[in-house]
C-alpha cells in the first residue's frame, strides 16, 4: 500500500511537469526533485527484492564457499574506505536534496521564490515532501549495500591474481588448476551479483 501511494505521488508529479512542460513554464529544479524521487523509489524496490529474493545472503554464502578472504583481509582498509565513502555520499546527497525540497517549500510562499516550486495543492507539497524523505533514506543504504558486494568480490579477485602473479610454480599443471578453479567459482559468483541486478 505504500509502495502505491508513493508511487502516485512521484506519477501526479510527473504529470505536472508534463502539463507545465506544454505550457512552457520553467519548473526544472522540480524536475530535478522528481527525478531524484523516481531514483529513491528505485533504490528502495532494489532493497527489497534483494531483501526479499535474499540475494545479499547468497552471494555471503557463496564468497564463503569460493574464496578464503584473503583479500578482505589485505584490502581491510581500502574496503573501509569504500564503505564509508558509499555511505557518506548517499548520505550527504540525501541531506542536500531534503535540504533544497524543504527550501524549496518554504520559499514557495514569497512574492519572487528562488527556487520556482511546481503549482499545486499544499497538502501535495507536503506529502511530496514527506515521501522525498522517505525515500531519501534508500539513497545511502543501496549504495553501501551495492558497493560493499562489489567492492569484496573485487578485492577476491584481486587477491588472486597477485598471488598468481607471485606464485613461482604457475608453469605446474596442479598449480594452474587451482588458480583457473579459483577464477571459475569467483566468476559464478559474480554471475549471481550480475543476474541480481536484471
Amino acid at each position: 500500500m505504500l509502495f502505491i501511494a508513493i508511487l502516485s505521488v512521484i506519477l501526479l508529479q510527473v504529470r505536472l511537469h508534463l502539463q507545465l512542460g506544454a505550457l512552457n513554464l520553467r519548473t526544472s529544479s522540480s524536475l530535478v526533485l522528481t527525478i531524484f524521487q523516481a531514483q529513491g523509489f528505485a533504490n528502495l524496490l532494489f532493497l527489497v527484492f534483494w531483501d526479499r529474493q535474499r540475494i545479499a545472503d547468497a552471494l555471503l554464502q557463496s564468497l564463503m564457499s569460493n574464496s578464503t578472504g584473503v583479500g578482505v583481509l589485505r584490502r581491510r582498509a581500502i574496503l573501509n574506505n569504500i564503505h564509508v565513502g558509499a555511505m557518506l555520499s548517499g548520505c550527504v546527497l540525501s541531506l542536500l536534496l531534503v535540504c533544497y525540497s524543504v527550501l524549496q517549500l518554504f520559499t514557495s510562499h514569497l512574492p519572487n521564490p528562488p527556487i520556482q516550486p511546481l503549482p499545486m495543492h499544499p497538502y501535495l507539497k507536503w506529502a511530496s515532501l514527506g515521501v522525498f524523505v522517505y525515500l531519501s533514506i534508500s539513497f545511502p543504504a543501496a549504495y553501501a549495500q551495492f558497493a560493499s558486494l562489489i567492492s569484496i568480490i573485487t578485492a577476491e579477485y584481486r587477491a588472486l591474481n597477485d598471488d598468481f602473479i607471485d606464485d613461482v610454480n604457475t608453469y605446474q599443471l596442479p598449480v594452474s588448476k587451482h588458480y583457473v578453479s579459483a577464477h571459475w567459482k569467483l566468476g559464478n559468483t559474480f554471475n549471481i551479483f550480475k543476474r541480481s541486478l536484471r
